[in-house]
């Protein structure tokens, strides 16, 4: 029978428990000098962003707050939340929407609009569709797909615009 000394059995037994060396030392693998890929966030930190391009039906509290930045950034905001985002030909939405495909709409059609940095704070239905294709932001009556409200940020367009048709009032930022 072959005999082991205890602390060898217990190292042996502990082995692997814990993480990584770099783990143990508070250090990531990225400071271990590995290359790392993909997202490194817990459950717990999710964003309530995702990548979307497309056209999605999201649900509202009846208000939502579109924001434009000189610099081609629109945020779709209800209550302090985001519900979508563009900026380029990057698009963000909420997870909470839900994609509708690749529905063909109309082209929007706006009564006003407003060149620059911008702030609409507008009435909508309480369950919208957001359109995120093209690299501008279009909020839309389901059904038929009326415009209500828009961010044209495109890197297509001259300067970045807010456009509504719907009962908006409008903040411009100092400046």
């Amino acid at each position: 029978m072959l005999r082991v000394a205890p602390w060898l059995l217990a190292s042996v037994a502990l082995a692997g428990c814990g993480g990584s060396t770099g783990e143990r030392r508070g250090g990531t693998p990225a400071e271990a000098g590995s290359f790392v890929t993909g997202e490194l966030r817990t459950p717990d930190a999710r964003t309530p962003l995702v990548r979307g391009s497309g056209v999605w039906r999201c649900q509202t509290p009846g208000r939502v707050e579109l924001r434009v930045s000189p610099d081609g950034l629109a945020s779709l905001s209800l209550g302090g939340g985001l519900l979508a985002q563009v900026w380029g030909r990057r698009a963000l939405i909420n997870r909470a929407c839900t994609s509708q495909g690749a529905r063909a709409l109309p082209p929007f059609r706006a009564a006003r609009s407003v060149t620059g940095e911008s702030s609409l704070r507008c009435a909508v239905p309480r369950r919208v569709l957001v359109d995120l294709r093209d690299g501008d932001l279009i909020v839309r009556e389901p059904g038929r797909g009326r415009f209500l409200l828009g961010a044209a940020v495109s890197p297509e367009h001259l300067e970045a615009a807010g456009h509504w048709s719907t009962s908006c009032s409008l903040g411009r930022a100092a400046g």
